[in-house]
């Protein structure tokens, strides 16, 4: 592999790890037995793939936040419509207090509204598909 800047591809074997870039460089391995590389294999473009998963990776969390947030808000939102705030005196009771089919339900209709999921009806029923 060639490495351009020697000492900037030290400095990322030391605070990345070199296990942790073996995974970027594994395809780039015209053999992988004896971890010889592809003609014009470079360790840019290995810190290229790693800084590009990590950006990914923080994109996809953020998304992912958001429909948890989303997904919890209205998980509390059903609830304090339909439980009596007298019938609930900790929040462990909510588990209690709702069956897992009412739970399955609530988080069916929750994904129906975001359009994740959509009813279909047949003669043989109504089915939910994904």
């Amino acid at each position: 592999m060639l490495a351009g800047d020697e000492s900037l591809a030290e400095h990322y074997l030391n605070n990345i790890s070199y296990y942790r870039l073996a995974g970027y460089w594994w395809p780039m391995q015209a053999d992988k037995v004896n971890h010889l590389f592809k003609p014009n294999s470079r360790f840019e473009d290995v810190v290229a793939l790693y800084s590009f998963d990590c950006e990914l990776r923080l994109l996809l969390f953020n998304a992912i936040e958001r429909i948890e947030i989303a997904l919890r808000t209205r998980m509390i939102n059903h609830l304090a419509h339909e439980v009596d705030d007298l019938e609930i005196e900790s929040a462990s009771e909510i588990i209690i207090y709702t069956s897992p089919k009412t739970t399955i339900s609530m988080i069916r209709t929750i994904m129906i509204c975001f359009g994740w999921l959509s009813v279909t009806n047949s003669s043989a029923g109504s089915s939910v598909t994904s």
